[in-house]
């Protein structure tokens, strides 16, 4: 059998409870007869109905860029904040505007991330290149095959998600066809444990997430029946994976954009590394459930445009409105903001 399941006990001053992450073996998808294939499928599916987070394995991506990554992070981030602020975004209301180094944002609940980042839109990264980043040529090239082999993978990943969605297996992985409204963003944190969120609760606002975080691990997401946060654990050669906003609205809620959070680091130094793939489509494309054959009765949105969607949710996010928009979500898994 390819499933696994990773028990896990989290005590956070509240009764100890076990729950589960999926771990996906995702090289039966790829290279498996169709049996194999469907039961990948109904693993992401149980996984996307539920936690709506799952860890995959055997994802093609080499080791080798992934350190190369953590390796990046380091150099970048332990410098003087007087070198990185050299790097700091514009916001000058343009796409490049948003790229580079930021720290402390503030996007959900009434304090600031404990945080650092650094971000990069895909389809416009030489550009931000020859404007003056912190990569030299040989990083540069790592970068560029990390990313566009992440990219690959979410390609793969989004014909399950369409199969899991009882759709054309390639719908998904059509619409995202392309490099437009794809993120990439490193993570650091050097605090040490001390009370409060490092990450606010939240849910990512695009179509599917993937990264990786490091052995100081952190990460939790929000267990909506035993309203109580788990631990996202770290496995090696493991990659994050979690859907955004936009899939669930495509799947008609079937499927959970699930709340997490970072709320203290394993780290002794408190330091901690990650980095991610936020993917969705062109700012043009419908998002419609159904296109998965809901029936005009049942639909629980109106089909809309991406862009149009995807404003509305951060200016729902900026005016505090999210508990009302998020009708699937948990307001208990807010409480703590």
């Amino acid at each position: 059998m390819f499933a696994q399941l990773i028990s896990l006990t989290l005590a956070l001053s509240m009764q100890c409870i076990e729950s589960q992450i999926e771990v996906v073996d995702f090289r039966p998808f790829l290279f498996g007869d169709e049996q194999s294939k469907s039961e990948v499928v109904s693993q992401i599916k149980s996984a996307l109905e539920t936690t709506g987070f799952f860890l995959v394995r055997n994802h093609g991506i080499p080791r080798t860029l992934v350190e190369a990554a953590w390796s990046m992070q380091r150099d970048f981030f332990r410098q003087n904040m007087t070198e990185k602020e050299r790097f700091g975004k514009s916001f000058d209301g343009t796409p490049h505007g948003i790229s580079g180094w930021y720290r402390n944002e503030l996007l959900h609940g009434s304090t600031a991330d404990r945080k650092e980042t650094y971000d990069l839109l895909l389809d416009s990264v030489l550009d931000h290149f020859r404007d003056g980043i912190w990569f030299d040529d040989e990083r540069l090239n790592d970068f560029l095959d990390l990313s566009f082999s992440m990219k690959s993978v979410t390609q793969y990943l989004f014909n399950a998600l369409s199969l899991a969605l009882d759709g054309d297996e390639h719908f998904l992985s059509s619409k995202h066809d392309n490099l437009k409204n794809t993120h990439f963003r490193f993570v650091y944190y050097d605090q040490q444990n001390e009370e409060g969120l490092l990450l606010h609760p939240h849910t990512d606002f695009l179509s599917l997430t993937v990264g990786f975080q490091d052995e100081a691990e952190g990460l939790e997401v929000w267990d909506k029946a035993a309203k109580v946060w788990i631990e996202v654990p770290f496995l090696e050669n493991t990659m994050v994976v979690n859907i955004g906003d936009a899939v669930q609205r495509w799947s008609n809620d079937r499927f959970i954009a699930n709340f997490h959070r970072v709320r203290r680091v394993k780290a002794v130094d408190g330091e901690r590394l990650s980095f991610y793939l936020f993917v969705g489509p062109d700012d043009e494309q419908m998002i419609d459930p159904a296109d998965f054959g809901v029936a005009d009765g049942a639909l629980k949105h109106e089909a809309t445009t991406f862009g149009d969607f995807f404003r509305e949710r951060v200016r729902m996010t900026f005016e505090g409105q999210r508990d009302d928009h998020h009708s699937t979500g948990d307001v208990d898994a807010l409480c703590d903001i």
